[in-house]
């Protein structure tokens, strides 16, 4: 998958331009930071998004879902202008101005990505704990003279 390659290795020169900052090789301005910090945030808004509709118990075909698409849709459509059209529009920010929207966008960065993690562990801790009851179930319900071939077979395939 192509796109998944390419937001990979996004990612990955990302870091190496974080890395390469402490060096002379890298001079980033202010503003450029500040559109970096606010596509981290509309990123972070498309993760929100996915997390939330993209669920195996929600029905794709509702005008919710719809929009909800649309909206992530847009939110990616402004992280990609954020860091390639934005940082060349002429627009007069002050230098103060410009660190308070950067250290922002920033900080609500966090703070989303954060709930995101505490979210998506949460989840992935229920998905666990029902796996396991199932597991259970199923090992209970086994009789006979194969309960351990069967069991092993189905704990491999766990």
């Amino acid at each position: 998958m192509l796109s998944g390659s390419f937001t990979k290795f996004v990612g990955i020169g990302f870091i190496i331009l974080g890395i390469l900052r402490f060096t002379p090789f890298v001079n980033a301005t202010g503003k450029w930071l500040l559109y970096v910090s606010l596509a981290a945030l509309f990123l972070i808004l498309y993760d929100f998004l996915e997390f939330f509709f993209n669920r195996e118990d929600s029905r794709k075909d509702t005008l919710k879902h719809k929009s909800a698409r649309i909206a992530a849709n847009l939110f990616v459509l402004l992280a990609a202008m954020s860091i390639i059209v934005f940082p060349y529009l002429k627009v007069d920010i002050q230098v103060k101005m410009v660190n308070q929207l950067s250290d922002a966008f920033t900080l609500a960065s966090l703070g989303l990505a954060v709930v995101m993690i505490g979210l998506k562990s949460k989840k992935s801790f229920r998905r666990f704990r029902k796996k396991r009851a199932d597991a259970r179930a199923k090992f209970l319900s086994f009789q006979g003279a194969n309960e351990q071939r069967m069991l092993s077979n189905y704990i491999q395939n766990f």
